[in-house]
């Protein structure tokens, strides 16, 4: 999906790594990357989106793209709890080249 919508294969190899490779993205897409790490981290997200972190994704982003982008983060971390919580296994979507 994401080579579909124009990500190179650096671009998802570096998303899929624990320590994110920050080479190979623009200054917009580090902001959503680490506005996104932030909500995903196990404790309360208003300790992790701090005024800078959400200043920065402000400079970068209209508000319905902000409310926008924040939805779809809760929905993949929902959905990761969810499959989680009841065992769903990957279903093997992407694989690494």
């Amino acid at each position: 999906m994401g080579s579909d919508l124009g990500l190179t294969t650096a671009q998802l190899l570096a998303v899929a790594e624990t320590t994110l490779d920050r080479e190979p993205f623009d200054e917009r897409t580090l902001a959503a990357l680490d506005y996104a790490e932030a909500m995903t981290v196990d404790i309360r997200a208003d300790e992790l989106v701090t005024d800078q972190l959400f200043e920065r994704v402000k400079s970068h982003f209209s508000t319905p793209e902000i409310v926008g982008l924040t939805e779809l983060i809760a929905w993949e971390n929902a959905s990761a709890r969810f499959n989680r919580a009841l065992g769903v296994e990957s279903q093997q979507l992407w694989n690494r080249p």
